[in-house]
């Protein structure tokens, strides 16, 4: 199946240096980054890219949570060669904004099919912020759903973003990604 080969590549991308690993995250509280810690609730196996870290237990193509690090003003969301076709971030967007900026980025990426919903203003640590959810299929036809939450802080886009297959992965680890998206504590008090 396409989602094998996925994996495949994942792994590849890890073994050719393009990334770093740290064997676990978790059960103790964890820093993600430089400005929140969360209570990761069980252990999950741990990715580094750039400035998204990915959480998975069971593989990357049955289900991750991508905790985006800070997208700077007019970046966008995947680093790509062509950043200026692909849509970048602005400190001044809206929920909405920022929703239609993440979908555009995931269709670009071979996510097909995808139906955001429920858009609605969610606490991140002490910070207003947003979530939403949305349905989308895999590159090879498998239904697939995720929720994505997040904040600006100083003028960078901060996300969590909740993917995994619909069949039986995405609502296996839901509820331990809600505890951790409710455990953001952040490292510094904003108001």
């Amino acid at each position: 199946m396409a989602y094998l080969a996925v994996t495949l590549a994942f792994f590849i991308f890890f073994i050719m240096g393009c990334g770093t690993t740290s064997p676990i995250a978790g059960p103790d509280r964890t820093q993600v980054g430089e400005i929140y810690t969360v209570d990761p609730q069980i252990k999950w196996s741990r990715f580094y890219r750039r400035n998204i870290e990915i959480w998975t237990v069971d593989g990357p193509s049955l289900e991750a949570i991508y905790f985006v690090k800070g997208i700077d003003p007019d970046e966008t969301l995947v680093a790509t060669n062509e950043e200026e076709k692909w849509p970048k971030f602005d400190p001044d967007m809206t929920a909405n904004e920022i929703m239609e900026l993440i979908i555009d980025s995931l269709a670009r990426t071979g996510y097909t099919q995808l139906q955001p919903h429920h858009l609605r203003p969610e606490i991140f640590g002490s910070l207003k912020g947003f979530r939403f959810d949305f349905d989308f299929l895999y590159q090879d036809g498998l239904e697939g759903q995720g929720l994505v939450t997040g904040t600006i802080i100083e003028n960078k886009l901060y996300l969590i973003l909740y993917i995994g297959t619909r069949q039986h992965y995405f609502s296996k680890y839901l509820d331990e990604v809600n505890k951790i998206i409710k455990s953001i504590r952040l490292s510094l008090e904003k108001n």
